[in-house]
């Protein structure tokens, strides 16, 4: 009997040995075969080097004779599905090879950290002291970011003379679209978790009172401490030894990095065209103009520029360019919540721009110059992605041919709903509105507000933090429980329909309030609302079928043995 595949166990492997190759050449231990499936021969070394590349806490359990063997099982299949891959012509997919070069690059660029900076970074215990120092206690505050020195200084005016408050200033003002509908609110700081400019200031200035300008890489701020937070409780220096010298690394690493990247930008001269970047601000700020709800998520938050501009170069340095298309193109491959929301200062898009796109890319550039993306290691790297990617995309074969007819769909339904119906149930939802911010007395204004007639959409627009809504007056649509938190769904699941507005509600992360409009129950869904659903559930169980077959006799034809005497020499000396 031959076990079931699992392909999670395929995929999930390291195929080291495959990379090292099978090792004929001496009459070692290592090279005795310990699997033979026709012209496949898994070899001991093989076997090694394939479960010490899997990491600690995925490897299968070897320690008794039956888990060899199912081990070495696997390595026989995956070296089965190789096969079928080259026979079929391998990886045709120009993305998935892209990716692959990624995958190369990214091995690249860690082993450029490894030697350039961690192993450059050296942690003494006099740093783990001032760092524990530092920490006697956190700030409370909240700031401003704006574009220039003179408009912070304006706004510090501003609040000084009782004009506006800070909070109204930074909902106002700041551009940190982020925080500034909390009133610019930072939570609690803790020393070492800003940047250095900031952060001294902040410690420094007295609680209550509001910082001159204070310029960094992202901008300019103005720093209110609300309240200094003593760390009374804190564990004693030598109980908190390990974790403040992993902290202390993980800073001097960063300021490594940032001294390192800066030497970069000068060696190689790269220098920025201060006007391109006004022209992608001004992309932002038409961006902003659109309704969300109508644009594509891979579209939202990138700029609306003019094609005429997209060539126009952001940056520049010796042998290479970064332009708007680059931008744009870069952040069109992450998720829509990694771009900038909303217009940013000057300097804060160029910094943006710096460490999310172009430092990776002169990084490259020195990496192949050290000769790193020559190093075994990392090719290896790219060459173990590739071998999954083969392995699955065989697998993916079965489960795109598998065909499954509208009658087969329509039985399964009937069979399911008779047999287990609260298996195609419709959860319970609602569609309501909501309104949510980090204050309390800013709901209670909002609640005041709408209950005395004003236009709800408006109120929730200017004062909720819920991104999801807050531009489409708080309208959530129907929506099941579990999409926010509980003390929500409470309130909102508890037959609200034309009640109106609930009182405040109090959750982890701030307050709320709701306005349920319409309620579902649970029902059991129409055949034409999940056929979809099921077919692709179908097809999904008749490819693993088609597969599994498919790979067993693979394995008959083969004639798959696996060599226990061989196997029971793993984890001894061998000669």
């Amino acid at each position: 009997m031959i076990r079931r595949i699992s392909l999670a166990v395929l995929t999930g492997l390291v195929i080291a040995a495959l990379v090292a190759g099978c090792d004929k050449g001496g009459s070692t231990g290592e090279s005795k075969v310990v699997a033979r499936a026709g012209d496949i021969e898994v070899t001991l070394a093989d076997f090694q080097k394939a479960y010490q590349a899997i990491t600690a806490n995925s490897r299968p359990d070897i320690s008794t004779l039956e888990g060899k063997r199912n081990f070495a099982n696997d390595l026989v299949n995956q070296r089965i599905l190789l096969a079928e891959s080259e026979r079929r012509g391998g990886i045709a997919n120009a993305d998935i090879l892209a990716q692959i070069e990624v995958n190369r690059t990214n091995a690249m660029l860690g082993e450029l950290y490894k030697r350039e900076i961690q192993d450059k970074v050296e942690v003494l215990g006099s740093d783990v002291k001032e760092l524990y120092d530092h920490r006697a206690f956190n700030v409370r505050a909240s700031h401003i970011l704006v574009d220039d020195e003179a408009v912070a200084k304006r706004i510090r005016e501003e609040i000084l003379s009782g004009k506006i408050s800070f909070a109204d200033a930074a909902n106002k003002y700041s551009m940190d679209m982020g925080n500034k509908a909390k009133g610019g609110d930072l939570g609690e700081i803790r020393w070492g978790r800003t940047v250095p400019e900031f952060q001294k200031t902040a410690f420094e200035l007295e609680p209550g009172k509001i910082s001159e300008p204070i310029e960094t890489n992202f901008g300019w701020h103005l720093i209110l401490v609300r309240e200094r937070v003593p760390q009374e409780d804190r564990a004693s220096l030598e109980e908190s030894r390990p974790s403040l010298r992993t902290e202390v690394r993980q800073q001097m690493e960063q300021q490594r990095m940032r001294e390192y990247v800066a030497g970069l930008q000068e060696r190689l001269g790269l220098e920025w065209n201060e006007d391109a970047i006004e022209t992608l601000r001004d992309g932002i700020r038409e961006m902003q103009k659109l309704d969300i709800d109508t644009i594509p998520e891979a579209d939202r938050n990138l700029p609306v520029v003019a094609p005429a501009d997209l060539d126009t170069p952001l940056a520049t340095w010796d042998g290479g360019e970064w332009t708007i298309a680059d931008y744009i193109d870069d952040f069109r491959k992450k998720p829509a919540g990694t771009r900038p929301p909303g217009l940013i200062p000057h300097n804060g898009l160029k910094e943006l721009i710096r460490t999310a796109q172009i430092q990776n890319v002169l990084l490259g550039i020195e990496a192949k110059r050290l000769g790193f993306d020559k190093l075994p290691e990392v090719n290896a790297t790219a060459d173990r992605l590739k071998e999954q990617v083969e392995v699955e995309l065989v697998h993916s074969a079965f489960l795109q041919a598998a065909d499954v007819p509208a009658e087969d769909v329509k039985a399964f339904y009937d069979s399911t709903m008779a047999e287990n119906p609260d298996a195609l149930m419709a959860d319970e939802r609602v569609d309501m509105l909501i309104v949510t911010n980090a204050e309390r007395s800013k709901i209670e204004e909002a609640l005041r507000r709408m209950r005395g007639g004003e236009d709800e959409a408006k109120v929730i627009a200017e004062i909720s933090m819920d991104t999801r809504t807050n531009r489409r007056g708080g309208r959530t649509g129907l929506i099941p429980r579990g999409q926010y938190a509980a003390p929500v769904d409470e309130v909102a699941f508890s037959n609200r329909v034309g009640k109106g507005w609930s009182d405040p509600i109090v959750t982890d992360t701030g307050i709320g309030a709701v306005k349920v409009l319409s309620q579902e129950q649970p029902r059991p869904f129409k055949l034409e609302e999940i056929k979809d659903d099921l077919t692709r559930l179908l097809a999904q169980q008749r490819g693993e079928q088609a597969f599994e077959e498919w790979l067993n006799q693979q394995r008959e034809s083969r004639n798959v043995e696996i060599y226990d005497d061989v196997l029971e020499l793993y984890g001894q000396p061998v000669s």
